[in-house]
């Protein structure tokens, strides 16, 4: 499982050690759709949990802020030919704007696939005039804005909310398609009674996911729940945000050899933290 949450930022002074990312530009927030679209699917795949956009969600998404009314903006940053994020805002009506101190802008969406075009466009939404607030509708939970402040308690999470449920349907393509990182490799006994097919024996190592003979049984150093709620427990762990010292803690699996749980952590783990930033 993946979370998501809705922060809010006072704001506040950026410091001067922090990057400053690179050239932003205002574009079309409608008629850039092509653009967005363009920037989204070149992102590299250092994103675990993130998901492709359709041109059905992106229709969506356009025609909403097309109907909504009122003034939109948005930027993208990098330069023409070469962008590598975008920022999608708009001024919040409801707020009373003849008053210092609640003049508010949402951000509905934030894409970035660089460290530096995170900076600029957060550089650049910092930066607005006349803006006391910023409400970033999706941020992800490990996201390094507070560092970036003066003072971290600037930015403040309204709330959290469940963001993915993964429910692993194809478990020997989808171990054999992710990243393990560190030493060590760990045989994990998959039980899927809904599933039969993805029921069996998985050694996980830094090389990758290989499914082994049931003869193999005796290696086993997890085992992964029973039917939907197995699945669920391999879901989280396979999206690295929920760590299998939790799952075993929480009785979603059964730890065969002690040494198997440390081995699993380390090879699971990810960083940044899952997050899908796409609402479906």
């Amino acid at each position: 499982m993946a979370a998501r949450g809705r922060a809010a930022v006072a704001c506040g002074v950026r410091r001067s050690t922090a990057p400053r990312g690179g050239p932003v530009r205002l574009v079309d927030p409608v008629g850039s759709g092509d653009l967005f679209s363009r920037i989204h699917e070149n992102l590299p795949a250092h994103q675990p949990g993130a998901i492709g956009r359709p041109d059905l969600w992106w229709n969506l998404r356009l025609r909403r802020t097309r109907d909504r009314g009122g003034p939109s903006y948005a930027v993208v940053h990098g330069e023409p030919g070469a962008e590598d994020g975008f920022a999608r805002y708009h001024p919040d009506l409801s707020t009373d704007w003849h008053q210092e101190g609640e003049r508010t802008i949402v951000v509905n969406d934030l894409v970035a696939g660089t460290p530096t075009a995170r900076a600029g466009l957060l550089r650049h939404l910092l930066g607005l005039d006349l803006v006391d607030r910023i409400v970033i509708d999706d941020q992800p939970l490990d996201d390094p804005l507070p560092a970036a402040l003066t003072d971290h308690r600037a930015v403040r999470f309204r709330h959290i909310e469940d963001e993915t449920w993964l429910r692993l349907l194809d478990v020997p393509a989808a171990l054999a398609a992710r990243t393990y990182r560190g030493a060590g490799s760990v045989v994990i006994d998959v039980v899927d009674d809904l599933l039969p097919a993805n029921a069996g024996l998985y050694d996980i190592s830094q090389a990758g996911a290989t499914r082994l003979a049931p003869s193999a049984r005796a290696q086993a150093g997890l085992r992964v729940g029973v039917a939907a709620l197995g699945a669920a427990a391999l879901g989280a762990a396979y999206l690295g945000g929920t760590r299998w010292w939790q799952l075993a803690a929480a009785g979603r699996a059964d730890v065969l050899d002690p040494a198997a749980l440390t081995t699993a952590d380390t090879l699971f783990a990810t960083s940044p933290q899952p997050y899908s930033g796409t609402r479906f």
